[in-house]
């Protein structure tokens, strides 16, 4: 019958819905999307916005496409907090903190140098289930920053660019996927 046919078909999709938010990693793949890194001249630009990413490979064809280097979602949710894009007005290098206190330490300190794009993306502020730590660097040669949410990539910059890079902590986390 068409009722049993309907309870039949709600069923299925009851149990795939629950199936796959039992999933961090499929629940982390439909409410993420990838944050890529650029490598400028002057640093490195992350952004997880598909207008960005098309918008540099026309205005900065100089600029090298990495890759994802980690995951955030577009909208705040469970507890996620934005992550902040400070733009150098002098070297072009990008900023990016979690820390409302850095944020506004940055605005009231060093405003002549840096200005505030807004929100790049939303992470998490805290360590939780499903989330790694994303680590920031600092070129203590010339002050850009580098993040990453790789292990590999954290081992490599310790061990093969220590004397450019050190290792400021984490910034934040990011979703498994």
């Amino acid at each position: 019958t068409l009722g049993s046919s309907i309870a039949s078909g709600m069923a299925k999709a009851a149990t795939e819905v629950t199936r796959l938010f039992s999933d961090p990693k499929a629940v982390a793949s439909l409410l993420y999307k990838p944050v890529v890194r650029f490598r400028t001249p002057a640093g490195y630009f992350y952004t997880s916005s598909q207008s960005e990413i098309d918008s540099i490979a026309i205005q900065n064809p100089s600029w090298i496409l990495e890759g994802v280097a980690m995951f955030g979602s577009s909208q705040t949710n469970w507890g996620l907090s934005p992550v902040h894009r400070f733009r150098n007005k002098f070297t072009g290098s990008y900023l990016y903190t979690i820390s409302e206190v850095e944020k506004q330490t940055v605005i009231d300190n060093y405003s002549a140098y840096f200005e505030l794009e807004g929100t790049a993306w939303y992470s998490s502020a805290l360590p939780g289930t499903g989330f790694n730590p994303v680590y920031r660097f600092r070129n203590i040669t010339n002050g850009p920053h580098i993040w990453t949410a790789s292990e590999v990539d954290k081992a490599a910059i310790l061990v093969n660019y220590s004397a450019i890079f050190v290792l400021e902590g984490i910034a934040f986390y990011t979703p498994v996927t």
